[in-house]
């Protein structure tokens, strides 16, 4: 109704603003000019997929776990108070490539007996308006996820160390510099004036989602590959610290899962990769003229590839077109876009760059990083082959599907806030938005 009421208006405020969008690319456009043949000769890689009829003899089954998570953060409201709900899910899955059924996930009896019924849902009350706001979140991500605080912090300054001695030769080890100072979980959290009900919540969720993740990883399940939804992204301080704890939560996860042996990577759809769609493009010129895939060269499959995103610290230096992007790649991880199928747009995948540069990149040899790329690659194409969601990966899907909450489920959970409070002997106050007392 309203976009038919103000076409008109709307049309020329929109035309506005995607012209702007227009300009502000052409003003970077010289940026992805000096990095094209880079990306078209070394960086963008096509893929040969692994032939479901006729496997490598090589080929090994594996494990592949998936941690997803949602919620709300209005619930319940009360005056100043706002019930918060999350929830996760985790799906674990066998390839079984050889058989009828492969990827087929492990049965909700035997997941329930490794990793407890799923999904998983917690609540939480927060205020962000009261003096003890920070001690409040303090205490409820000390519940989610429980670990020693010095345990909690030491793998994120274990790893900034290992980049930072490869970028300059007096890199020194700041742990003891501030282990003294991170002694509680408040004193992790760096960002209390801004602690509006939604940095709370994604606070919240990004822990319980990672507290899922090292579920899996202290399990006796063996996955190869741990797949997260989003990014591996860790926002700093300028004192080069983790703003928030999730960030060191990540940090921890990141080193279970070496020490397990078990690759972790987060995958998001939403990439925020400037000039993407023309990287995309040029992946799909470099399949259509038959070069590096032998896939087209015999006339079958589609266009699959990987195009890794350097950063300032690679050793060949970063691409121009993120210079101006100071999250990409994220702080101790290694971004790639990638497509699995042309009818949709190209997604993100990050990988720990410490284990990255282990068991990755190899020093002046870019013919073995690839071949080690395109290993990794194949696995995640292989696992992305479902029709309900070709081309994504089908264990994140699945979770994603198990945790979901949508707008119905809110609605009943809300009746159920009002019948627990009856049933406690509670007042009868309304517990919905108030904005839907006007129906509004």
């Amino acid at each position: 109704m309203f976009a038919r009421v103000h076409s008109d208006r709307l049309r020329k405020a929109l035309t506005a603003v995607f012209e702007d969008i227009n300009n502000a690319e052409l003003l970077e456009e010289h940026l992805l000019d000096a990095d094209e043949s880079r990306l078209r000769d070394d960086l963008i890689v096509l893929l040969d997929p692994i032939p479901l009829n006729d496997p490598p003899d090589d080929f090994e089954d594996f494990e592949v776990a998936a941690v997803d998570g949602s919620g709300t953060d209005s619930l319940a409201m009360l005056n100043d108070v706002r019930v918060h709900f999350f929830t996760t899910a985790t799906s674990v899955l066998r390839s079984n490539i050889r058989s009828d059924t492969p990827f087929t996930p492990v049965s909700p009896d035997e997941l329930a007996q490794t990793l407890g019924p799923q999904p998983h849902f917690d609540v939480h009350w927060n205020s962000t308006v009261r003096g003890d706001a920070k001690k409040k979140l303090a205490e409820i991500l000390e519940t989610v996820y429980e670990v020693e605080i010095e345990e909690l912090i030491r793998p994120f300054f274990d790893d900034d160390f290992e980049l930072q001695r490869r970028l300059r030769h007096n890199a020194s080890n700041q742990f003891d510099r501030f282990k003294d100072r991170l002694i509680e979980m408040e004193d992790l959290i760096g960002r209390e004036q801004i602690l509006s009900s939604a940095v709370v919540h994604e606070e919240v969720r990004k822990a319980m989602e990672y507290a899922a993740a090292r579920r899996v990883l202290e399990s006796d399940l063996q996955p190869k590959y741990l797949l997260l939804d989003g990014a591996l992204s860790v926002f700093i301080s300028q004192e080069r610290i983790p703003v928030m704890p999730s960030g060191f939560m990540l940090r921890h996860l990141c080193a279970l899962a070496r020490e397990k042996g078990t690759v972790l990577c987060a995958v998001s759809k939403g990439h925020s990769v400037p000039f993407a769609h023309r990287i995309a493009r040029m992946a799909i010129e470099k399949w259509s003229d038959g070069s590096g895939c032998q896939g087209h060269a015999s006339g079958t499959g589609a266009c699959k590839w990987f195009c890794l995103l350097p950063g300032r610290d690679h050793p060949s230096g970063g691409l121009n077109i993120l210079k101006n992007r100071p999250y990409i790649p994220p702080h101790l991880a290694i971004p790639y876009l990638f497509s699995f199928s042309e009818d949709n747009r190209p997604s993100r995948v990050d990988f720990d760059w410490v284990w990255w540069r282990k068991e990755v990149f190899v020093e002046d040899d870019n013919e073995e990083t690839h071949a080690r790329e395109r290993k990794l690659f194949r696995d995640l194409e292989l696992m992305s082959r479902d029709a309900r969601w070709y081309g994504y990966p089908v264990p994140l899907a699945l979770a994603h599907v198990v945790c979901e909450l949508k707008h119905e489920d809110v609605e009943v959970l809300r009746q159920m806030c009002r019948e627990v409070r009856h049933g406690a002997g509670l007042d009868d106050r309304p517990v919905r938005p108030l904005r839907e007392d006007y129906g509004l």
